[in-house]
């Protein structure tokens, strides 16, 4: 096979197992797979990717309407992500390099197209930095969970930290620490992507796409999208109608 093949997938909900001989990443874009890779039960959602060795027999069983990026990589390959086949562990947390590639898939319309051969060696590297299974603490993931899941909603960050169990100082210093971002910043993330990801595959009106998705107001919605992806909303659609691709 070709080093590096980069794919978009949906699964059926009902299991099925196989193998093959390339290793194979799988990541989220939305929806969950509940896998078994090499006896090791997980599930491949928004936070968490798994990587399927070459060969090894694994089942898998889609959740719910899902879609999902699968790199794969030729086995002598030199993209091949070594410190997580060396560890024997399949599934790792998702870091903040790999989401940004992912938020950027999920910007596009349809197929990958030509993308998919600038794409393909990126998502390669930024995996070759991920560890297997150095997630970070419980709090963070459960906070960042809840982010993922309640974002539409005016959610702050008491209550993500309360759901965490902790203080909001002590999820703040978390955050920073594991991702980088205060946990405001990333909830704005998750917001700007999926608005971007409506304005990209839907031609609802901007003011319902920034009330849908947790900003109060179109025009603090327009701010942030700007100085996120350096241009507002309604250039950005203009864009997408004249056929140019997203940045």
């Amino acid at each position: 096979m070709q080093s590096l093949i980069l794919d978009l997938r949906s699964y059926a909900g009902v299991p099925y197992a196989h193998d093959h001989p390339h290793h194979q990443v799988v990541l989220a874009l939305e929806g969950q797979l509940e896998m078994e890779i090499g006896g090791r039960e997980g599930r491949v959602d928004q936070s968490r990717g798994a990587l399927v060795p070459a060969g090894m027999l694994h089942a898998f069983t889609g959740v719910g309407r899902n879609r999902f990026v699968t790199l794969d990589i030729g086995e002598t390959s030199d993209a091949a992500p070594a410190r997580l086949l060396g560890t024997g562990k399949p599934f790792f947390a998702i870091s903040r390099a790999v989401e940004h590639l992912l938020a950027y898939v999920g910007s596009r319309r349809g197929a990958l197209g030509a993308d998919a051969d600038h794409l393909a060696p990126l998502l390669a590297a930024a995996l070759a930095d991920t560890e297997a299974e150095v997630q970070a603490p419980a709090a963070v993931l459960k906070a960042t969970e809840y982010m993922r899941r309640a974002y539409p909603r005016p959610i702050t960050c008491a209550d993500a930290a309360k759901v965490a169990g902790i203080s909001t100082a002590h999820l703040h210093g978390l955050f920073k620490q594991w991702l980088g971002v205060t946990p405001g910043r990333y909830l704005g993330e998750i917001r700007l992507d999926r608005a971007r990801d409506r304005l990209t595959a839907s031609a609802e009106p901007i003011v319902e796409i920034a009330l849908g998705v947790g900003f109060s107001e179109q025009s603090a919605f327009t701010r942030a999208f700007r100085r996120r992806f350096g241009e507002s909303p309604a250039a950005y659609r203009r864009k997408l109608d004249s056929g140019h691709k997203p940045q």
